[in-house]
């Protein structure tokens, strides 16, 4: 393992997390969870006009083309879903948007790929003249086929393999049913683009808008009414053409394609009367109060108003740590063990909701839970500073969650609120998270208030921001996930993997085939610098790491589960596995480098193909899961142990204060040594670090010099006062820093019965080793040179100490 990250896994009171996605219907509300609304707003007029039609939507990362189309900005989006509880974070698998002008309706679908199959199928239904079935719209959008599903394959505005279309949803189910395939000249092929690059593709679609509702029945046009409501539903079918598995991410959340009219997607549209309500006029019920997973976490003592994921925790002082041995022995602890006595720092659980709706006041509460990083089960997400089951006695006394859940808070209008629970970790607690680390953290919202909507109330904060030159962490899959399918004695979990980065990537000197490299490191070394497909993650890791990282490297796993339901698409049965979890991170990292290396690792991990793994998990039971990212060297070397540059430091390890006690040896160099032989000596240094590598020091040394004896004569003993500036100067970023220093200051010679204070000098060196992100020992050489008449007073001074940051 490296040492820049043995200070990250190391961390005595730091809980780095991330969560899952998971399907967790936790409390009652006034309104479902999920929207069911949508109100599209007009677009026309805009400073950044209309989208145009050529498959960019955000985070295009191919040639050809901006990364994002302007035209897009202001319109709705919402994020693709199979169930109504999962997270609505940045890192949804699917997003799907919609906006309108005066002559067209556009729609938009940015989905995740780690696989591209040729059966990949995107519906779209609109029934848009009430009570008449027969002027209903679906479309079924093929974007691939053989070519185009080539993982290598990259490039915009491409005409989809096919577009489908059918009328009247009163018979589009039957066997007999009409399906239209569009040719060149229909609207429904030449208006639909796609783009596909890295990790994602997406489609565009742009609708011509018949406003009179006497030519509903025509194919030229679509007929939308100017005000009232019309029914919509999309839903983006992910074809694994390995494996034969589909996903599903439909809107509204959870209305999925059941196979009960056979298996044939054709044949198995939900009904309109589950389609979402969409309208052109605004509408009450398109607004609510909504969360985030960047409106989620930890509130930094560091940097107030600012999220992480960092829990602090207990840590029992003195070299050692905990006593127990292992996870039973801290789980084998009463829950008040030790308790108030031993007790972590408070942690302030923040939820930052947003009320959307207009002219009136939310008023919201919120609820923290907690469970270990990777995929949990449905019913294992705990409340925190409790345990599943409960243990007795609890609660603690005194308590160690305060307002939790938080206090009831009116939100006005357009405004962001700040719900806040507090909790110091018991030493049980604290002991738990030595061997669990790191946690998800999930926040539910909720209300007393009958006038209180929600548009979004479940959030998880599903990504981890680490420090890498390499990073490792461990994942549980939860095998708690209902009952199995039918003719399974165990879940099967069907996990892919998203690898994505940002910067500018340098040529290997070396030349090595790059096998094991991210594609983007093979074919566009020395070129323009790569940004994030995803804008949100990426301004996040900014905020996180601060503005100085050069690099940044994400890793996604998507979990999902074999339902034993079968869809038939293209002629071929593809098993349904339905969204169970999402976990990864994103890492950063300052420094010239040829490219990144993921890493996915565990017992009964299977790789089906690349990107794609599979796992069992037992009912009931847990399998545990090894994450690596490493980057490797623009010079021809991996970052490993003996490399220590580029990281970037662990949020505790960028504290900006150190203060140093130190104590040693101070040694006459000639012709002082003539009169005074060696002596102790001992310091206090107050340091501001400018960056990780730079810091100012303020000191002050007290050296002692043994006068020597010359016959009956003895010459006293002198004491020097140092009072200085130095500028000190770190190489690496590990455990393991090695450091220079210079400077200068006040020299107090005190001795013989008076003082005499003259200027000097000190240059030195030494070695620093971070036992912990906030204490560390420390060993140095200074030679001092004092300004004095005839020849300068010079000694050195050898010091061993610690250094406590703050």
């Amino acid at each position: 393992m490296s040492k820049k990250l043995k200070h990250l896994r190391g961390l005595p009171r730091s809980l780095r997390g991330a969560c899952a996605v998971a399907l967790v219907v936790l409390m009652s509300v006034p309104v479902p969870a999920a929207p069911t609304d949508m109100c599209v707003p007009s677009i026309s007029g805009g400073l950044t006009g209309v989208p145009t039609i050529d498959g960019v939507i955000e985070g295009y990362t191919g040639p050809g083309t901006v990364n994002n189309d302007p035209g897009w900005d202001g319109v709705t989006r919402v994020n693709l879903l199979d169930n109504t509880g999962g997270n609505m974070g940045s890192t949804a698998a699917a997003k799907f948007q919609m906006g309108r002008d005066a002559g067209f309706v556009y729609l938009g679908f940015v989905v995740a790929i780690p696989t591209a199959g040729v059966n990949t199928n995107i519906v779209v239904g609109m029934a848009t003249k009430a009570g008449d079935p027969a002027t209903d719209w679906r479309f079924h959008i093929k974007p691939f086929d053989a070519s185009t599903a080539d993982p290598m394959f990259t490039d915009l505005n491409r005409t989809p393999n096919s577009v489908t279309w059918w009328r009247d949803s009163g018979d589009w189910n039957n066997a007999g049913a009409t399906a239209h395939v569009a040719s060149p000249g229909d609207w429904m092929l030449d208006n639909t683009r796609f783009s596909k690059s890295g990790n994602q593709f997406a489609v565009e679609m742009k609708i011509p808008i018949e406003s009179n509702v006497a030519n509903a029945g025509l194919n030229t046009k679509i007929f939308f009414p100017a005000s009232g409501n019309f029914r919509l539903y999309v839903n983006v079918l992910g074809a694994n053409t390995l494996l034969n598995t589909t996903t599903q991410d439909p809107w509204p959340a959870g209305v999925i394609v059941v196979p009960n009219n056979g298996t044939f997607l054709t044949r198995n549209t939900p009904d309109v009367s589950q389609w979402g309500v969409t309208s052109f006029n605004d509408r009450p019920e398109c607004d609510g109060v909504s969360i985030d997973m960047l409106g989620i976490g930890i509130d930094d003592p560091n940097s107030p108003g600012t999220l992480i994921s960092n829990i602090r925790r207990y840590d029992p002082p003195g070299p050692g740590t905990f006593p127990e041995v292992d996870l039973a022995a801290c789980l084998a602890r009463a829950p008040d063990f030790n308790w108030p006595a031993e007790q972590g720092p408070s942690n302030s659980f923040v939820a930052k909701p947003f009320n959307g709706m207009v002219g009136t006041t939310a008023k919201v509460f919120a609820t923290f839970r907690l469970w270990h990083w990777g995929i949990p089960g449905t019913t294992e997400w705990t409340k925190i500073g409790e345990a599943n089951p409960p243990l007795i006695p609890t609660p603690l006394v005194p308590a160690d969650v305060t307002n939790h859940p938080t206090a009831q808070q009116n939100i006005a209008a357009g405004a962001t609120g700040n719900l806040v629970s507090n909790w110091k970790l018991s030493y049980r607690w604290s002991c738990i998270y030595k061997f669990r680390p790191s946690q998800c953290m999930q926040v539910d919202l909720d209300s007393n208030d009958p006038n209180t909507r929600f548009k979004v109330k479940t959030a998880h904060r599903n990504m981890s921001f680490v420090p890498a030159s390499r990073f490792e962490q461990q994942a549980r899959i939860s095998g708690v996930q209902g009952e199995l399918p039918p003719g399974r004695t165990q879940h099967e979990y069907v996990i892919t993997v998203e690898t994505d980065e940002q910067g500018r990537l340098e040529p290997r000197k070396d030349d090595p085939t790059g096998a094991t490299t991210t594609a983007s490191a093979r074919s566009r070394q020395n070129t323009t610098t790569r940004r994030l497909q995803s804008k949100e993650l990426a301004d996040e890791a900014l905020r996180q790491f601060g503005r100085r990282v050069t690099n940044l490297g994400t890793w996604i796993a998507r979990g999902t589960l074999r339902t034993g339901r079968t869809i038939n698409m293209g002629g071929v049965e593809h098993e349904y596995v339905r969204r169970a979890g999402d976990f990864g991170f994103v890492a950063g990292h300052t420094g010239a480098i040829y490219g990144w290396r993921f890493g996915f690792e565990g017992n009964g991990l299977r790789q089906a193909s690349n990107g794609v793994y599979t796992i069992d998990v037992p009912p009931g039971g847990e399998a545990f899961v090894n994450t690596i990212i490493e980057t490797i060297d623009a010079n021809g070397r991996d970052d490993d142990d003996d490399d220590d540059d580029g990281d970037i430091p662990a949020d505790a390890d960028s504290k900006r204060w150190g203060l140093s006690l130190h104590a040693g040896a101070s040694i006459p160099h000639p012709d002082f040594s003539n009169a005074f032989d060696p002596g102790p000596n001992f310091g206090v240094d107050l340091e501001y670090r400018l960056s990780n590598h730079l810091s100012l020091e303020a000191l002050y040394g007290f050296n002692r010099f043994r006068g020597m004896d010359f016959g009956f004569v003895s010459l006293a003993d002198i004491n020097v006062h140092q009072i200085a500036g130095n500028v000190k100067v770190f190489g690496g970023s590990g455990a393991v820093r090695p450091f220079l220093n210079g400077g200068g200051g006040a020299y107090v010679f005190d001795g013989g019965g008076g003082t005499d204070t003259r200027g000097g000098a000190n240059i030195g060196g030494g070695v620093q080793f971070n036992l912990t992100p906030t204490f560390a020992v420390e060993g140095s050489y200074n030679f001092h040179s004092v300004f004095t008449p005839g020849s300068n007073v010079k000694f050195s001074t050898l010091q061993g100490g610690v250094r406590f940051r703050f």
